[in-house]
């Protein structure tokens, strides 16, 4: 895989869910506010068209055909446009995902701001869904496994404004060093997605917006976002990465996504990404002597990034200058 990461990503059940949850409790009355429109859209038409089409068949017999075959054309003119909007307000969550876990303000605006990459992401909804279809007729199973290979490909759309095949070439590339746990991960999001639907429906307003907020903090982990924070309960001490206390960074230079095309960006200012440390072993610093009678000071213990070389303190995962992964697989 090409990509600013370098190894391939491994699944992070514990602190992927932990984080999403963390971070939908951080904001939950914009992320309820932003479920019910979304179920609403979603939702209401097909429970319409539901009862539309029992009372006609209970009227069946005074109509004609021509009749018929207009509510037909109706209720699949309904239908697209359901997915259509769908599809975009789906954009939209990933949008407002994104835009929080860099620290910027959300509101239930950012769920209609996606309309920048909805061509794109219409295109990468319609090819998912033919795989995912095609899946399907093979035995249920590769259904599966084309929605955890392929998990990552609306948020690379809506985050790095990639193609339709660039960001299925991209997500396919990410997952297949991890596959079975990615297909194992997709599965569960949906099923946490979905519980709420199980209390009358009530509940899926807390629960939908988990689906967008796991997947921004696992995407965060496999392929960086810039000024990103951290969600975990347990946050990295201010100077965890060599920068100072309350501010954002500015990177050397902007991230770049070699391999597939996409676009650079400059962070906004925003807290910066400090992910619980590892349990890797640290590197020593070299001892500096100091003169005869000078106190004697513990050799400093830090990492350097293989990639702009910055000194960064052990148990780092990743760099604060450039954004790069130091966890290596």
């Amino acid at each position: 895989m090409d990509n600013t990461i370098g190894a391939l990503p491994k699944v992070r059940f514990g602190e992927w869910i932990g984080e999403g949850w963390n971070m939908f409790a951080e904001q939950w009355k914009v992320w309820v506010v932003n479920a019910l429109m979304l179920s609403l859209v979603t939702v209401v038409p097909i429970v319409g068209m539901y009862i539309f089409m029992v009372v006609l068949a209970a009227s069946a017999g005074s109509g004609g055909a021509g009749l018929g075959m207009a509510v037909l054309v109706l209720i699949f003119l309904g239908v697209i446009l359901v997915i259509l909007a769908s599809t975009y307000l789906h954009a939209g969550m990933y949008r407002t995902a994104f835009k929080q876990l860099r620290g910027e303000p959300i509101s239930t605006g950012d769920l209609f701001s996606a309309g920048d990459c909805f061509p794109s992401l219409l295109g990468a909804a319609i090819l998912v869904g033919i795989l995912v279809m095609i899946g399907a007729l093979l035995c249920i199973i590769p259904a599966f496994i084309v929605a955890g290979a392929l998990y990552f490909t609306f948020p690379l759309v809506v985050e790095r404004r990639m193609s339709a095949g660039e960001a299925i070439q991209a997500s396919r590339d990410a997952t297949r060093g991890d596959l079975f746990m990615f297909v194992l991960f997709a599965f569960v999001v949906s099923l946490i997605a979905q519980a709420g639907s199980y209390l009358c429906y009530v509940g899926i307003l807390a629960t939908l917006p988990l689906q967008y907020t796991i997947g921004a903090i696992a995407y965060r982990d496999c392929f960086g976002v810039a000024g990103a924070r951290s969600f975990a309960s347990k946050a990295a001490p201010p100077n965890a990465y060599g920068a100072p206390p309350h501010s954002g960074y500015q990177p050397a230079a902007p991230q770049q996504w070699s391999g597939y095309g996409s676009s650079t960006s400059t962070p906004p200012p925003s807290a910066v990404y400090q992910p619980p440390p590892s349990a890797g072993p640290p590197t020593t610093a070299p001892q500096q002597h100091a003169p005869t009678g000078a106190v004697q000071q513990e050799p400093t213990a830090g990492v350097t990034c293989p990639n702009c070389q910055a000194e960064l303190p052990a148990g780092a995962r990743f760099c604060a200058r450039c954004g790069r992964s130091l966890i290596e697989s």
